[in-house]
């Protein structure tokens, strides 16, 4: 009798456990999502198909011949409505990175059950039908994975059986990856394309922020709501309402299972444009459809346009390699948002005027900014130093065979440990809108209070997501991710978003800004603020907060400027700073010291705290990341065990 667990594929796709089985491991698991997914694209779904596994103990091990890269066929039985696979084969394919391999198998079988079903024609064991690799190779070109063809397959019959089953054309072309090896890519005909960019154009006329259909004037500063629980619940209606009829929400580039990143002619010079994409590596990913936690992170992939700092190092080649955010989930999302206690006020030509601007052109720092400015550089560049920071974000790391580069966002992190920028704060998630809204910072503890004057208003800022254009980096303000950062909790606690503004711009102009004004409560106020632990939630407290608190506040005359701070500052302000001279020359009449170090270091009090909880701090780290895709569950495994890769323990252990 066979050891087996049975899989049912129904009319629903509900998958069905025989419960005196086991639960699969998630290897299996992985097989299942693949070979579901080529039922459903050849509409082989209405079959009562049952997938078998079992661990065929007669059969070799599995193991790969270096000439053909594929293990020995994993299939023992094929019939009517039966597929039996081997464990050790599944398992296989994943310790030793080769899902594609399980990808195209699971397309070819899936295929096979439809070639059944329609013609009465039951293939061969893989390798033996022509046809159902190509439509192997073509699923797994739709789903971004490039494929080197084997000698009889040719790209005519891929594109026919992709058009046969979608109804679109497509072609294919070849790639080089940056480590050199070739394979094809598959995109849309120009006419196919050309669709789809009209339709994205069509969204970016005419998508527009609504608010509900029973909206008042409620809200405004002559009208205020009576507190900030009511406001908020009007907020969430709103934006519920909002991404119901959002054009972009509910568009292709947001539903469908395939992610294509179409050519539009501003986009030209990047090279990820006109083909189908990994999920974690397309367009959109952290607003494409998915039932990750409302709070989660989606891995993903940036342009290599903007924030870019490898300038910094002095190997360059390091970027090439792909860069990655750990993004707050924004799937079902349409607004960010800011909370303030009060709404701040500037006096021009001797009149006041509501505004809301960066920390750094308020009062009389923007007549000097040159002093935050280099302490934020220099805090910046101490935290590429930090072990974790070098090998994520500096170096790179493979995960499940895949190059990644984490996102330094250094100006972000400034920001997030008191330095005055050009960024403003926004976040996704409405509870902390709700805590600075009610919390007042308290610099003398480091900590918050509740805000306290119930005859005041507070504001709650809407920043109207404009899809699909809203992170462009090419012009100011530049909307960005800081998201999760490392072991520096903040950002990923505030689920923050970045407005980059320019001197001048208040955030009142926006058109896609609005405003809602609630009465004070000191009740609510101090609930929320014991709810947050007086700030700990949002602002964990850690070695590097203090320390760098600390020296910031001191004298100037603490500071020694590394060599890497003036070069950044001499890199992103070339039009005010001549040369390095005139630079060191200012720093010293502001009462800085010039530091000869090329970097600034951690204190070992603080690297030998991190490394004694890195373990722990990296679980934690992990537990709420997500990647898009079939795959995503091994690419998460793969990051949570990168402490344990040799290549990668310097980072973690001393």
């Amino acid at each position: 009798m066979l050891k087996c667990l049975f899989y049912n594929f129904t009319r629903n796709l509900n998958i069905h456990t025989d419960k005196k089985q086991a639960m699969q491991n998630n290897a299996e698991k992985l097989f299942l999502e693949f070979f579901k997914e080529g039922l459903e694209f050849t509409g082989t779904t209405s079959h009562n198909i049952q997938v078998i596994f079992d661990d065929f103990e007669h059969m070799m091990l599995p193991r790969k011949y270096e000439t053909l890269s594929i293990y020995p066929p994993m299939i023992a039985v094929y019939d009517e409505n039966r597929l039996y696979v081997v464990k050790r084969w599944v398992k296989a394919c994943v310790n030793e990175y080769f899902p594609t391999l399980m990808r195209d198998l699971a397309y070819y079988y899936a295929y096979g059950f439809w070639e059944y079903y329609t013609n009465g024609i039951k293939i061969k064991p893989y390798p033996g039908n022509v046809e159902a690799i190509s439509a192997g190779f073509g699923l797994c070109l739709l789903n971004g994975v490039p494929v080197d063809l084997l000698p009889f397959i040719k790209p005519d019959k891929i594109v026919e059986i992709l058009r046969k089953f979608t109804g679109k054309d497509y072609s294919l072309t070849k790639s080089i990856a940056p480590d050199g090896s070739t394979g094809y890519l598959l995109c849309l005909s120009n006419y196919e394309n050309n669709v789809l960019a009209a339709k994205l154009k069509n969204i970016r006329n005419n998508n527009k922020a609504l608010k509900p259909s029973t909206a008042t004037d409620k809200g405004s500063k002559e009208n205020p709501f009576d507190n900030i629980e009511d406001a908020i619940e009007y907020i969430k209606a709103w934006e519920e309402h909002a991404v119901a009829n959002d054009l972009f929400a509910n568009s292709e580039f947001v539903n469908d299972r395939y992610r294509y990143n179409i050519f539009e002619t501003p986009n030209t010079s990047n090279p990820n444009r006109g083909f189908f994409a990994l999920p974690w590596a397309s367009s959109y990913t952290a607003h494409v459809k998915n039932d990750f936690p409302k709070n989660s992170f989606i891995v993903t992939q940036l342009s290599t346009i903007g924030n870019n700092m490898s300038w910094l190092f002095d190997n360059k080649m390091r970027s090439i390699l792909p860069k990655f955010s750990l993004k707050p989930n924004l799937y079902k999302r349409k607004f960010l948002f800011r909370g303030q206690y009060e709404e701040f006020e500037e006096e021009i030509d001797g009149k006041r005027y509501p505004t809301c601007k960066p920390n750094i052109y308020r009062g009389n720092i923007i007549k000097n900014p040159l002093p935050h400015r280099i302490k934020a550089y220099e805090m910046g560049c101490l935290i590429c130093k930090h072990p974790l920071v070098e090998l994520l974000g500096v170096n790179g790391v493979t995960i499940f065979n895949e190059p990644f580069r984490f996102q330094l966002n250094l100006k972000g992190l400034a920001q997030h440990y008191y330095n005055k920028t050009t960024l403003l704060d926004l976040t996704s998630d409405i509870d902390v809108a709700k805590f600075f809204a009610t919390c007042q910072y308290n610099p003398a503890k480091d900590n918050y209070i509740p805000y306290a004057a119930d005859d005041k208003l507070g504001v709650i800022y809407i920043y109207d997501i404009q899809m699909p254009d809203a992170f462009r980096q090419h012009t100011r303000p530049q909307l960005s991710t800081i998201g999760k950062q490392y072991v520096f909790a903040r950002s990923a606690m505030q689920s923050g978003f970045l407005l980059d503004m320019p001197s001048g711009l208040n955030l009142h102009e926006l058109p896609n800004v609005h405003r809602i004004y609630f009465r004070h409560s000191q009740k609510i106020s101090e609930k929320v603020c014991k709810e947050c632990k007086n700030g700990d939630k949002y602002f964990p407290k850690d070695n590097l907060s203090a320390y760098w608190k600390d020296l910031r506040d001191s004298p100037n005359s603490s500071f020694k400027i590394s060599i890497k701070a003036r070069e950044m500052y001499m890199q992103l302000h070339s039009n005010e700073i001549g040369s390095m001279e005139e630079l060191n020359k200012q720093l010293k009449e502001e009462g800085f010291l010039i530091g000869e170090n090329l970097w600034p270091t951690f204190p070992d009090d603080i690297l030998t705290e991190y490394y004694k909880n890195a373990p722990t701090l990296w679980k934690e780290f992990c537990s709420d990341i997500y990647f898009l895709g079939e795959e995503g569950i091994f690419m998460k495994q793969a990051l949570e065990n990168l402490p344990n890769d040799e290549r990668y323990k310097w980072a973690f252990y001393k």
